[in-house]
């Protein structure tokens, strides 16, 4: 987030007040949207962590859902599946007004 991009609040092109883009989020003036940013690296670190658990479990398969992100469960080597391939209890607590779209991984 860049602290010294001046808003410039004004009449007719008259500025009346300058300040900057952390002003007017810590007024609620305007919402930072980078609050919650989450980098790629952590989702990479996240993934390899559950690939690495669920090799100690001896688990055959990860699954994930999504409604906004197929692309890179595609690019990690998910394949899309059907609800169906769900283990029964996670098919039980799938939303199906959210829509997510589920993925498979072998490991």
């Amino acid at each position: 987030m860049k602290n010294c991009d001046p808003f410039v609040f004004g009449r007719g092109g008259e500025p009346i007040h300058r300040y900057t883009m952390r002003q007017a989020i810590e007024e609620g003036f305007i919402l930072d949207v980078l609050k919650n940013y989450t980098t790629y690296a952590t989702y990479y670190k996240l993934l390899k962590a559950c690939e690495e658990r669920a090799r100690g479990l001896r688990l055959r398969r990860l699954f994930a859902l999504t409604t906004h992100a197929a692309h890179w469960f595609l690019e990690q080597g998910f394949r899309a599946a059907d609800v169906k391939a769900l283990p029964e209890q996670r098919q039980a607590l799938y939303n199906w007004r959210r829509g997510s779209k589920v993925f498979l991984k072998r490991i």
